[in-house]
């Protein structure tokens, strides 16, 4: 029986409630004083809310899954006051503080005690995609995320470093530790799977092992 890896997100597989908009609008007001027009955006495992305040000013609302790791939560947040702090012209989201200061919270009381959010400022724009590319958007893309790069090189954290789900080279310990969750895969579907994993798992043995 194989043990699955504590530091890989287990628990992104198996979805949490979903936070109702009734009780997240609960939640913000108690924890950050905030509210308005929410509206549910889609996430992997997380429950988000784009809210639209009062005064106009918009905002992200996530809470976290049921059974995540508020240390994940806790270094999310860490990373965006780090580019903050060293790159504030990088267009990325800004933390917004709970009543209490933090930058995150955890619900304490009603529907959603125990639950982990955090809100962020709303970044505007369009999805790369649904625009029409060109040399100087490219160009402009390549620079900012090499700004980011080089602004990411003065923060660590061990949790930066553990194994994610969608990490592709996951995929061979993430069939191993949860088999029932390719159970359902009709056979002639599991075959491009298995190939997948089995190139994926000899490109990332040692040297030593392929001779």
């Amino acid at each position: 029986m194989s043990i699955p890896d504590p530091l890989l997100d287990m628990a992104r597989l198996t979805p949490s409630a979903a936070v109702t908009p009734a009780h997240a609008a609960q939640a913000l007001q108690a924890c950050f004083g905030l509210s308005g027009q929410l509206d549910r955006l889609p996430g992997e495992a997380d429950d988000n809310f784009a809210l639209r305040a009062g005064d106009g000013r918009r905002y992200v609302v996530k809470f976290a899954h049921l059974r995540a790791d508020p240390e994940v939560v806790s270094v999310q947040v860490r990373v965006l006051k780090h580019l903050e702090s060293v790159a504030a012209s990088l267009p990325v989201p800004r933390t917004v503080p709970a009543i209490d200061g933090k930058p995150w919270t955890v619900v304490p009381a009603g529907p959603l005690r125990g639950r982990v959010v955090h809100v962020l400022t709303y970044l505007d724009g369009q999805l790369l995609r649904s625009v029409t590319t060109s040399t100087a958007l490219r160009r402009g893309l390549g620079e900012t995320l090499a700004l980011l790069g080089r602004a990411l090189r003065t923060f660590d954290d061990p949790l930066v470093h553990r194994p994610l789900l969608w990490d592709i080279a996951q995929l061979p310990q993430l069939m191993r530790n949860t088999p029932r969750a390719w159970e359902h895969l009709d056979r002639l579907q599991r075959i491009p799977v298995e190939e997948i994993t089995e190139r994926i798992h000899r490109a990332c043995l040692p040297e030593a092992e392929h001779a």
